[in-house]
């Protein structure tokens, strides 16, 4: 495993050499997840809550009520749920 100067996760390598890595914003969260040929970037609201995943074909929306519990989750593949 290898990790930044402020302890954030970079890398991870598996033992059938699958590797994971890790890249973030300014304020230490996690901006992308890159493993194989797929990127997942998360995006963030003001109260640093994850309101939108995407990946190389998916979007991943997230609504959350007044104390911070997920309320809505609906994606592009027009599947919703609240």
């Amino acid at each position: 495993m290898l990790y930044l100067f402020y302890r954030n996760l970079t890398k991870v390598t598996y033992g059938n050499n699958d590797e994971v890595n890790y890249t973030y914003d300014d304020l230490n969260r996690i901006e992308n997840i890159i493993k194989e040929n797929n990127t997942y970037t998360n995006y963030y609201d003001n109260l640093n809550r994850v309101s939108k995943l995407e990946s190389n074909d998916t979007t991943h929306l997230y609504e959350y009520d007044f104390v911070s519990r997920l309320s809505t989750y609906k994606n592009s593949d027009n599947y919703e749920t609240a």
